[in-house]
């Protein structure tokens, strides 16, 4: 059977999009997705528990060859030993509950170092043997985990943010959390970000012991004050942050930016942030509203980088921003994933859309990407 040469040149254009080419337009982005994770197929969205299900899945991240993914409403993090190859394939751990069927906060009982309640952002480090972090939102606290992970029921080894594993109260205390929504190590320093202090907290260890206080504040000149604001000090609805080499990112949400600093900010309280994304300048908190472009956003809430690239997932317009390189001041995106154009801000589901994006890991080849409200986690091939 012959190909006409519309036939043809479609199936090229597929074929480019499966292996990831971005379009030359600077427009949008030709990724299209391998597969998803939480699903079948593109076209179902319905969420599951399970080893293989996910129901609002929110933090995404990789490390070597293991995939870990914060579902949230599962109150759970699954964790993939290798990276999945294919639709709906089921994870081989699971931290928070004792099974893979639960599903329940606190495992429907009280706080404990094997529960957790709403888990945001997770991140992970070979240091040391290795550990996994986890922002446990609803417990107002962060948990540390050391591998290997049992394949269910893991119990945490420490935690900050509480006196003690039973504990969930809230605060404004240099060993209290209010909302912790993203975890960060390196450097010699663990990083909390808080969304209702509108602060990060900086423990002196990537390891600290259970009940450790914060040596070091940013966002606030002391541990008592909860104040927001529009600077190069002051965030307002902070969400999560991400750390990569000597650059600490933090998703300012309700100012629509996001902040960098670089060194990392671990010498002094309240050190100012050396460079801002979605803003001319660090004293603008204006949101784009109706006037998307590729410089501005509505609702920043995570960021990635291999180095390469750095995404932005801008989730009230259903889209993630993408920069060449490591961004340093105010540019403009390059490409945007999601829509077909950076004015567009339709939610769907299927193969191309997206649907309340949420957190990202991206590796040299691949890009992971948490589309909550369709509860799967897409997986792309990069350029």
């Amino acid at each position: 059977m012959r190909l006409s040469l519309l036939s043809l040149l479609l199936l090229l254009f597929l074929t480019a999009c499966t292996n990831g080419v971005f379009k030359g337009s600077s427009t949008s982005i030709v990724l299209t997705p391998s597969f998803a994770l939480g699903q079948p197929d593109f076209d179902t969205t319905t969420a599951n528990g399970g080893a293989s299900g996910l129901n609002r899945p929110f933090g995404v991240f990789v490390l070597n060859t293991q995939l870990f993914v914060s579902d949230a409403s599962n109150h759970r993090i699954l964790v993939w030993d290798t990276l999945p190859t294919t639709f709906g394939q089921a994870a081989d751990r699971v931290v928070g509950q004792t099974s893979f069927t639960g599903t329940n906060a606190n495992q429907g009982g009280s706080t404990n170092g094997d529960t957790l309640s709403s888990p945001g952002g997770i991140f992970a480090t070979d240091t040391l043997g290795g550990f996994l972090y986890v922002a446990d939102q609803n417990n107002n606290r962060a948990v540390i985990y050391n591998f290997p992970l049992a394949t269910t029921g893991e119990f945490a080894t420490s935690v900050v943010g509480q006196i003690g594993f039973n504990g969930n109260g809230s605060g404004t205390a240099a060993a209290q959390m209010n909302a912790p929504i993203g975890v960060a190590a390196g450097g010699g320093n663990l990083y909390v970000s808080e969304i209702t202090n509108n602060r990060i907290l900086v423990f002196g260890s990537e390891t600290p012991s259970t009940g450790t206080a914060a040596s070091l504040v940013l966002g606030n000149s002391t541990f008592t004050s909860a104040a927001s604001g529009t600077s190069s000090t002051r965030f307002t609805n902070l969400f999560n942050i991400f750390l990569y080499s000597t650059r600490l990112f933090l998703a300012d949400r309700s100012n629509c930016r996001v902040a960098i600093w670089s060194p990392l900010p671990n010498s002094a309280n309240d050190l100012p942030a050396a460079a801002v994304l979605g803003q001319d300048d660090f004293v603008t908190g204006s949101c784009a509203g109706g006037n998307l472009e590729a410089n501005n956003f509505n609702d920043p809430k995570h960021i990635a980088t291999n180095g390469t690239y750095t995404f932005v997932s801008d989730a009230a317009d259903h889209r993630v921003l993408v920069y060449e390189g490591i961004p340093s001041g105010t540019q403009s995106a390059k490409y945007v994933i999601g829509q077909e154009s950076f004015s567009d801000s339709g939610s769907g589901s299927g193969q191309y859309a997206l649907n309340g994006p949420e957190g990202m890991a991206a590796t040299s080849t691949q890009f992971f990407l948490a589309d909550a409200n369709n509860n799967r986690v897409l997986v792309y091939n990069l350029p």
